[in-house]
This record gives structure tokens, sequence and C-alpha cells, in this order.
């Protein structure tokens, strides 16, 4: 199973705000989707799988892409900067108003700070350099459930800090058949925790 965003909120739902948790911790849809791109880069790290061969076909034709973008979008700036300064010069007269719309200024405006938002973000991008997957390491693959329950805690207690921990305990309870292929149950994970078997990263 992958862990998708609709994938989690159910996980979330089921299993890990049951028993009043859903009263106390709400997730928007944005942080349900950040916990399942980790989940889901977790998942492949867990299981000694990196499914190199599509990500490569997926970061190959990603970087093609912003290749192009950027041979291309450059010389639209340019145009869209010459006709932007064009409306500006002829914006008070009216009948041109009348010929390309009243707004047409302003669009000309906001479609040259969005080719230049744009040209910037690329450029980020590539400083930063991506693509690449998110940066989690496991030294091993995980045969139990306590190889990557410390990512997990370490992530919910980062983003749900005021969060109790028995919710990061039922969700690394809930995803553990996923993970190894045996499950586990939440009270185990809580137990071994209160021992001291496993902590947060």
């Amino acid at each position: 199973m992958q862990f998708t965003q609709e994938s989690v909120q159910q996980l979330l739902d089921s299993e890990v705000l049951k028993n009043g948790w859903a009263s106390r911790l709400n997730p928007t849809p944005k942080q349900v989707g950040e916990l399942a791109a980790f989940l889901e880069n977790l998942r492949l790290l867990a299981s000694g799988r990196d499914e190199a061969g599509h990500e490569e076909d997926d970061n190959h034709q990603l970087i093609e892409a912003l290749q192009v973008m950027l041979r291309i979008l450059p010389d639209r700036l340019a145009e869209h900067r010459a006709i932007a300064s064009s409306m500006t010069k002829w914006s008070d007269d009216s009948r041109f108003r009348e010929l390309v719309g009243s707004n047409a200024s302003q669009n000309a405006d906001a479609d040259v700070v969005a080719i230049e938002g744009l040209l910037t973000a690329i450029e980020s991008f590539r400083n930063r350099g991506l693509p690449h997957r998110p940066i989690l390491s496991l030294s091993a693959p995980v045969e139990e459930w306590k190889g990557y329950a410390p990512h997990v805690l370490a992530y919910w207690t980062k983003h749900f800090p005021t969060q109790a921990q028995d919710a990061a305990f039922r969700l690394i309870a809930a995803i553990s058949e996923t993970m190894t292929g045996s499950p586990v149950k939440f009270s185990t994970v809580q137990t071994a925790f209160k021992k001291g078997e496993w902590s947060s990263q």
C-alpha cells in the first residue's frame, strides 16, 4: 500500500484520531498531504527499495521541462514586458481602453510578475540541487516497527507539538503492517517507549 493523502486521511480518521483524539487534532489538508509524503518516503526507505528506475525517469523528465522553461521564458518575459510597457503608455487613452479593456494594463503587469516569479522559483529549485527525494536516512531495511518509529515520533512532535505522544504511537502502530509486514499493537508501542526500548531521534 502506498501512502497518499486520501489513505492517510482515512488512517487518521479510523485509527489515530479515534477515541476522542478527533476533538483535539484536526489536521488541515496541507498537513495531511505533507504527512503522506513523509510516510511514503519512509516506506520506500524502510523496505530497502527506492524505486530508482521510476524516480530517475521522473527526475529526467522534470529536469528537461525546467531546461525548456529556462530556454523559452526569458524571451517570453521580454515580450510581455514590452506589451506591459505599451499598455502603460496608452492606458490613459479612452479609445485604447475601449479597444483592449479597462483592466488590460493591470493584466499585462500581472503576467510579467508571474513569469518573473516562475523564473525565480526555477532558479531557486536548481540552486537547492533539486529534484531529489526528501533527505531521510535509515541505516538498513526495517524489519520491525522500532526501526521507523523514532522518525515518525520526531516528525509528529515537530509538526503537531501540542498533541500528546499517544497519537504518534497510534500512527506508528497503524502503519506497521505496511512498513514491516507485521502488525503491532498501540499498547506495545506505548509500553516499549515508556520502558526506554526506543525513543525519538
